[in-house]
């Protein structure tokens, strides 16, 4: 017997075929499963429209697609997990974190790495995180704010609006537009989001049923990554418009973490580099974090 389930989506290229992904793993795992795609539009997705140069702040991507989610309306939800705030409502949990897609930022270009664009090139960036990584490698380049999702950002730069841009490689690889990508920026050194090429299945707490369903795609090794990124992000009570980042590898029974803060006008930036044992994800990330702060206040 069909078991119909209902999975709440945004209705951009990327969470489309994100979701289209999730809906193959889970085909596979379980072929008596019925999924039906719920489009919601969220305020992100309005705000994004408009091409203000405002930040957008942290879940604006997923409001809706939860409150969805709280009235029964979906059965679970597909997100990019950098897009959910740090602290969940408490009705709703994450049930699975499959195997995460590349952390990387992706530099899109006319075939120049980052260090090889000329003097004094536009580049187009989104987000504080960026703009203040691009100013210390190379503040010569000219940068410029870029909204709007994934096409439209190559759109723009295939216009000649920009000499090249910076995007999330996960996002490129999973719309197949990796051909696009020059280099991906090593995650140690031009530090990504926290969570960011990783995918959130979230459900409501009491579905216990659709837990189950969900659980087998979850990826322990990038679910633990991830725990200690998003800790962090919860000690410094960031969103999208306070630039950090944090990025966990895992080898053998340790975590590795390394992590960046920086002031808002990106004149100050403080990085760090620690390790920890693998069960010690929540620890790792308050303490990384709790160092970055005191560093960007002056204390020993």
């Amino acid at each position: 017997m069909k078991r119909t389930l209902r999975v709440g989506t945004r209705g951009s290229a990327l969470a489309i075929a994100q979701t289209k992904q999730v809906i193959t793993f889970l085909g596979k795992l379980n072929p008596s499963l019925d999924i039906e795609t719920i489009i919601i539009r969220t305020t992100g997705d309005t705000q994004s429209q408009q091409q203000s140069n405002n930040i957008i702040t942290k879940g604006v991507f997923v409001k809706e697609i939860e409150e969805a989610l709280l009235s029964k309306s979906v059965d679970f939800a597909v997100h990019s997990l950098k897009d959910l705030p740090s602290e969940l409502s408490p009705e709703l949990e994450i049930a699975a974190i499959p195997r995460r897609e590349s952390p990387c930022d992706a530099l899109i270009s006319h075939s120049l790495a980052l260090n090889d664009l000329p003097f004094g090139s536009i580049i187009g960036v989104g987000g504080p995180r960026r703009m203040v990584l691009i100013q210390n490698v190379r503040p010569d380049l000219r940068m410029e704010p870029i909204r709007g999702n994934v096409d439209t950002r190559l759109r723009k730069w295939r216009e000649g609006h920009y000499d090249a841009i910076i995007l999330a490689a996960a996002g490129l690889k999973r719309l197949g537009l990796e051909k696009n990508i020059v280099e991906e920026l090593p995650p140690t050194e031009f530090i990504p989001s926290p969570g960011q090429g990783a995918l959130a299945l979230e459900i409501r707490k009491d579905s216990t049923d659709v837990h189950s369903i969900l659980e087998p795609l979850d990826h322990p090794h990038s679910h633990i990554a991830v725990t200690a990124e998003r800790c962090f992000q919860s000690a410094l009570g960031s969103g999208c418009s306070i630039p950090a980042g944090a990025y966990v590898s895992i080898e053998g029974e340790m975590l590795s973490m390394h992590a960046f803060l920086a002031t808002q006008d990106g004149v100050k930036i403080v990085r760090t580099h620690r390790s920890d044992h693998i069960l010690k994800a929540h620890e790792l990330g308050n303490r990384i974090a709790r160092e970055l702060m005191d560093g960007i206040e002056g204390k020993n």
